[in-house]
């Protein structure tokens, strides 16, 4: 399990992005990746619940990755934007990334996320 926290503006996309490996410390890629949901659940706000399939093909990469702003040394083999449209409001939203691997188990990505409203003048 990845457990992070993040904000943004009103009206910003998120870039998720991880290392990320299985319970046997391989590295997650194209193969062992069966699918991938996420779910954005506000904290306390009126919106509804986002539950999206995730096409792993744009979103789990089979080498580590150095590129996007990255700057760990070691590189990414996740990432994924989260359009605007997820965060309807500010406030706060629980940002979680279900992944089953072809092992027959399931990783998780947590992410609390924090939108940041913004004044007009």
């Amino acid at each position: 399990m990845i457990i992070s926290e993040s904000r943004s503006l009103e009206g910003g996309a998120i870039a998720v992005m991880a290392r990320a490996d299985d319970i046997n410390a391989i590295l997650w890629s194209q193969s062992t990746v069966q699918g991938i949901v996420l779910t954005v659940k506000p904290v306390g706000l009126t919106a509804t619940i986002n539950n999206i399939a995730i096409d792993k093909s744009t979103t789990v990469f089979d080498t580590l990755q150095n590129t996007h702003g990255w700057v760990g040394i070691k590189g990414f083999n996740f990432r994924h934007v989260i359009n605007q449209s997820a965060f309807p409001e500010p406030g706060k939203y629980a940002i979680e990334y279900t992944v089953t691997n072809t092992g027959g188990y399931t990783s998780i990505i947590k992410i609390d996320h924090e939108v940041v409203g913004v004044e007009s003048n």
